[in-house]
């Protein structure tokens, strides 16, 4: 069978396109990285991957929730110690203010030296969460959850985030600061210290107004004190759990990782290899054309 010189001709330059291809195929892997450069090229191993990144990106977002909330619970935590510290020191005044030895004008110093540590504790439970909200804001208020006069104004409950459970980002300031327990029963931190301080500072009270109020206040505190650690106690059980989730974070991300890696990233030894081999067989393919090209009737005569 007699093949026409333009045949092959064809022939060589569609070799020469199918080298220059796959050469290009191979430097497209070893630039990228990756094998899987169209669905096409593997339509089941781009499927995996698709949902393998999906489960990543859900990953990626719960991490960023955990991140917020323990921000977040570390903050109040924190504040929560600042506070207890101050109610520490407010007992020890109140029981210094109970030493027959001090006149009406050394209670009255001890009585502002007990305001400033009342403000200072108004101060805390109007904490900013530094996200545009307040630490015990409940469920969100535009304005400081308590007012000058340390009245509640915001909303019960705590904000959460979480894509499953969720982890508060906010907590009840009512909760904490408006229903210390005491030997008369619950009440708001603020307005016990308050009457108790305000009686320490009248020069004119009474011996028994003096002992009740120091009984009052040092109930005010350790009442405070106890609500104090256990609203800490309770918020160190959840940065437990999201220490968990940390882990169990890590370990899926690598899991996903891995997988993905094996159905996506490009086997760099055989990619190069591959290139080379290309490379010689494009070269090859030119030479023979380049001799194809010089064929005429004139070399037969």
């Amino acid at each position: 069978m007699r093949i026409a010189t333009s045949t092959i001709h064809q022939r060589a330059i569609d070799a020469i396109n199918d080298r220059q291809a796959r050469m290009a195929r191979s430097q497209q892997e070893l630039s990228t990285g990756q094998r899987l450069l169209e669905p096409s090229d593997d339509p089941g191993a781009a499927a995996q991957a698709e949902r393998l990144r999906a489960q990543a990106s859900r990953l990626a977002l719960a991490q960023r929730m955990n991140d917020f909330a323990r921000g977040m619970l570390g903050h109040a935590e924190s504040t929560l110690a600042q506070a207890g510290e101050l109610l520490q020191s407010l007992r020890e005044r109140f029981l210094e203010a109970g030493k027959g030895t001090l006149g009406a004008s050394d209670r009255s110093s001890l009585a502002s030296a007990m305001q400033a540590e009342r403000d200072e504790l108004l101060r805390l439970a109007n904490r900013a969460d530094g996200a545009g909200g307040h630490l015990f804001g409940g469920l969100g208020t535009a304005s400081a959850p308590f007012s000058a006069a340390a009245a509640w104004q915001g909303i019960g409950g705590e904000q959460q985030v979480g894509l499953d459970a969720g982890l508060p980002t906010s907590l009840d300031g009512r909760e904490v600061f408006m229903s210390v327990p005491t030997a008369s029963g619950p009440g708001s931190l603020f307005d016990l210290l308050d009457a108790a301080i305000a009686i320490l500072a009248d020069p004119s009270a009474s011996s028994a107004q003096v002992r009740t109020a120091i009984d009052d206040g040092v109930s005010a505190t350790d009442g405070g004190i106890d609500r104090m650690l256990a609203v800490r106690t309770r918020l160190g059980e959840q940065l437990k759990l999201l220490d968990g989730r940390d882990a169990f974070s890590e370990d899926a991300g690598l899991a996903i990782a891995g997988r993905l890696s094996s159905l996506v990233d490009a086997d760099y030894a055989k990619s190069a290899s591959d290139f080379a081999q290309q490379r010689t067989l494009l070269q090859a393919a030119l030479e023979s054309y380049a001799s194809i090209g010089r064929l005429s009737l004139f070399d037969y005569l």
